[in-house]
């Protein structure tokens, strides 16, 4: 199969890689058109590229490097020495418009490219809530080199010094990673590590040598397996799609702890039901609370039911909110911002509303806020729970 890639005639920014999936999966969404032209909402691409900023000046930057953009037709085969059935390239996007006061963006697509890029065996249909976690141009320009062939199993092997322009542009061919040790280390390694860690595939990079000298690269790639520990996350009552970010973002052992640990609460017949298991879950993996883990503290003694101090349930709810925090850190572009629109909602002052700029006080009312929406306000055990938790810690530091 005739295989269509990308060589940047300059290296591209993360933000304009992004803008450019964005743009190309709408392409393959829509279909072909004759002329070739697609619109797209100013505000509806900087939320799919995740980026929160309102730097129009930056975002029409990334977007004019893309008009930089070449596709070569099997510039691979060609680069292994492969038989080729010739040689092309063309801009993929020719023309690139912000008309004035209409909030959109119009942008055209080669008209020689147009027929290829809308196969979906040529051109893979790409996760856009994949291409967001990335933080590096490089891992993402990988994970797009190697996505396309992830029904072979594995892809072609290229010489080293095509694959660097591939990812980094002819800009690339730099004293820096004018030898493979520099690129592998600097480019190829993180970019496979983030490809791992924040993908739903696993790729494993293939050395192949000349002599003492690396001369191509390959990689082999694979869907990640659904676990099963996901649908024992989903049998809590976490929902499937946050339960598999779950299961990307932690070990097996740390799901698996705070799964026992949740389980074995909700066993426990001497004590109050737990109103939502998911919730308790979702708490016990953020603190770490796992019975397999050397740092699970005693489970408390049973103590008189009455309701808690009023100065320790105020600790219980500032330390709920720094795990708040930490939570919506982790959450998806997108479900941050349908947090945030529905914190401002109801929330009656402006002075408190999340803003790019919000201040100390609104985004501790926000913290506040988004704790008591995911894990529901703390019952008396778990306020009893948190107070023998501290006691047990300060115990463990004193004994020192």
């Amino acid at each position: 199969m005739e295989i269509v890639h990308a060589l940047p005639r300059q290296s591209l920014s993360l933000l304009a890689r992004k803008l450019g999936n964005v743009m190309l999966k709408m392409v393959v969404t829509v279909g072909g058109r004759p002329d070739g032209w697609y619109e797209i909402g100013l505000s509806q691409l900087a939320k799919q590229a995740g980026f929160d900023s309102k730097d129009v000046a930056h975002l029409k930057a990334s977007l004019r490097s893309l008009m930089g953009l070449v596709f070569e037709w099997d510039v691979v085969a060609q680069a292994s020495g492969r038989k080729a059935s010739g040689w092309e390239a063309a801009v993929l996007f020719p023309n690139v418009k912000i008309p004035p006061g209409a909030g959109v963006v119009r942008f055209q697509v080669n008209p020689e490219l147009l027929p290829l890029i809308v196969k979906p065996e040529v051109y893979a249909l790409i996760d856009l809530a994949i291409v967001r976690r990335f933080r590096r141009a490089a891992s993402l320009a990988l994970w797009e080199h190697c996505v396309r062939f992830e029904r072979v199993g594995s892809t072609s092997e290229v010489p080293w010094q095509t694959l660097r322009d591939i990812l980094l542009g002819h800009s690339a061919d730099s004293k820096t990673y004018t030898e493979f040790k520099y690129f592998k280390a600097k480019v190829l390694a993180p970019a496979v590590k983030e490809i791992n860690s924040q993908s739903n595939h696993v790729v494993e990079m293939r050395l192949n040598y000349l002599g003492r000298f690396v001369s191509t690269v390959a990689f082999n790639i694979a869907q990640k397996q659904a676990s099963e520990i996901v649908g024992d996350m989903v049998a809590l009552g976490v929902p499937q799609g946050d339960a598999r970010r779950l299961g990307k973002m932690y070990t097996e052992t740390k799901l698996r702890g705070a799964l026992d640990y949740t389980k074995e609460r909700m066993a426990d017949s001497k004590r109050e039901k737990l109103a939502n298991p998911a919730a308790y879950f979702r708490h016990a993996l953020h603190a770490g609370y796992a019975r397999d883990s050397a740092s699970v503290q005693p489970k408390p003694a049973e103590a008189p039911r009455r309701d808690p101090s009023e100065a320790l349930a105020e600790q219980l709810a500032m330390h709920r909110s720094k795990e708040a925090e930490a939570y919506f850190r982790e959450l998806e572009p997108e479900e941050q911002v349908e947090l945030v629109r529905r914190y401002n909602d109801q929330q009656a002052l402006s002075v408190l509303h999340v803003k790019p700029k919000a201040g100390k006080a609104a985004r501790a009312a926000f913290a506040r806020w988004l704790s008591l929406d995911t894990w529901g306000q703390p019952s008396s055990d778990e306020v009893l729970e948190f107070a023998a938790r501290l006691i047990s810690a300060a115990t463990a530091v004193g004994s020192r």
